[in-house]
């Protein structure tokens, strides 16, 4: 009763723009990154040295920080991909987008919940997946934002 109108519409409750949805995602996820690698280096469990990201999921405590912030991490690049594909005025496009971004959003989560101790071939092959994905997407994000620049509305 109190999301619709009386005609039965949802109500607005605000506008959201795409860059805040973009900057979100890729802050949280840098943030979980630095903070899991802190973690993991200050118990001992990686070398200080570039390790793999994936080294600091596998031992407790950063692990569960590192679980936590992916999944967010997924759900954040899911929402953008809905919001993507409804500013972007190209239907085939737009459905192409919202597809490649829930499989990428798909396969962080199971990334982040999926540790390379635990089954390495399905961390492993979802972590190719989203890279794969999210860089397509990315790519129509960058053709969309080009568009809305050319025409003066950003």
């Amino acid at each position: 009763r109190l999301l619709f109108t009386e005609s039965g519409k949802m109500k607005i409750l605000g506008k959201l723009p795409v860059r805040v949805v973009v900057h979100a995602s890729a802050l949280e996820m840098v943030f979980t990154i630095l903070l899991c690698y802190g973690l993991a280096v200050g118990y001992g469990h990686v070398k200080a040295w570039l390790p793999m990201i994936s080294d600091c999921a596998v031992l407790a405590p950063e692990k569960y920080p590192f679980r936590l912030g992916f999944v967010v991490g997924a759900v954040l690049i899911a929402v953008q991909a809905v919001v993507i594909s409804y500013a972007d005025g190209s239907p085939t496009r737009s459905k192409v987008s919202l597809a490649l971004g829930a499989v990428s959003a798909f396969c962080l989560a199971v990334v982040g919940v999926v540790n390379e101790d635990e089954c390495n071939p399905v961390h492993s092959g979802k972590v190719c997946l989203h890279v794969l994905c999210y860089c397509k997407a990315e790519s129509h994000l960058s053709e969309i934002v080009l568009f809305f620049l050319m025409q003066g509305q950003l």
